[in-house]
């Protein structure tokens, strides 16, 4: 990789998340001439063509392309619940969302055995055993036809969603839904069945409140692993220089501070609002996240590209990945290291 020069007007993609804004708005303040670029057009594919030099892009990016690499201990990290990703059911189906609640149980417990016998550095041994002791509970005894529908526009949302379905209604469903999810899932083949459908993103908050039964995906990770979510990682196509990375750590450092002390700064002039019309709290929802990555979001992310790996197409094999994630280790070195010199 070619160093990027810290004068250079150089392009940053945020999405245009409100989970993002407070970052986005320090980005803006420290830096007038970095260009940032915050619409859809942030994707894999623009920055590996060049029109992003830097961009906040789902995790499971990093699977699939072996040029991206994490720029700096940054991301996107739920801490709690804050409705940006679900599955929902499509009827009220109160004996169904019992059953699953029961299996969650089940996995919870399975979880907190395993992740006391291995430490998460340990993937070789921790993913295999959660695998078989997951493959002893059998079957969730649900109606043939329960499906799921993910959308393509969230991977890492999409990836965890297939990751918490296959976990549940185990890997007969899992594989049945696949095969239909490939075909579309037409609704001609569904309307006779109870359907789970993933909802993500700004659109997935404001109507948080048409839905009775959900999943809350998030939620249901940290309650799982004890471990925060992260589901966007800042990636970049050049080297960096410490003058470029500097400014980018402080901005990460500052909202998180204003967004817990001093939230209102944030806010934007026109306020959202959900289905029914009620102004959503956004300065509540910053208090769940968070955008630097400590010792605990590398854990949660190692452990959560290990279990969905077999999940999505990569280029990569197991210790093309075990090596990469040694370089993320010191990125959060010298992160941690420059935001203490800060205090």
């Amino acid at each position: 990789m070619t160093k990027l020069a810290p004068q250079q007007d150089y392009r940053v993609g945020i999405p245009p998340h409100w989970s993002l804004l407070p970052l986005e708005a320090e980005y803006r303040r420290l830096n007038k001439c970095w260009q940032i670029v915050s619409d859809k057009a942030t994707t894999l594919s623009h920055l590996q063509q060049g029109q992003l030099d830097l961009a906040f892009l789902p995790a499971t990016s990093l699977l699939s392309e072996k040029d991206i690499e994490l720029a700096l201990p940054l991301g996107e990290v739920y801490r709690r619940s804050v409705g940006t990703a679900y599955l929902c059911l499509s009827r009220d189906e109160s004996h169904v969302f019992s059953s699953i609640q029961d299996r969650i149980d089940d996995i919870r417990r399975v979880f907190a055995k395993i992740m006391r016998q291995y430490d998460t550095d340990d993937m070789i041994h921790l993913i295999p055993a959660i695998w078989q002791e997951l493959s002893a509970l059998g079957e969730l005894d649900l109606p043939e036809k329960l499906r799921m529908r993910c959308t393509t526009q969230a991977p890492a949302w999409g990836s965890l969603a297939r990751l918490m379905y296959r976990m549940i209604f185990g890997e007969r469903h899992f594989l049945s839904n696949e095969m239909l999810q490939s075909c579309g899932l037409e609704e001609s083949s569904v309307e006779d069945s109870s359907l789970m459908e993933l909802h993500c993103g700004n659109r997935a908050i404001a109507s948080r409140c048409t839905h009775g039964k959900v999943i809350d995906l998030a939620e249901l990770w940290t309650d799982l692993t004890g471990l925060p979510f992260v589901a966007s990682v800042l990636l970049k196509r050049q080297e960096l220089s410490q003058a470029v990375c500097s400014p980018l750590l402080k901005a990460a450092a500052f909202a998180e501070a204003k967004m817990n002390i001093d939230p209102s700064t944030y806010l934007p002039d026109i306020l959202p609002v959900d289905c029914s019309g009620q102004i959503i709290d956004l300065a509540d929802m910053w208090k769940s996240i968070g955008y630097r990555l400590g010792p605990n979001e590398f854990k949660s992310l190692r452990l959560f590209l290990q279990l969905v790996r077999p999940l999505n197409k990569t280029r990569l094999n197991d210790e093309s990945l075990r090596l990469r994630m040694l370089r993320w280790q010191r990125q959060e070195a010298y992160g941690s290291s420059y935001l203490e010199s800060l205090a």
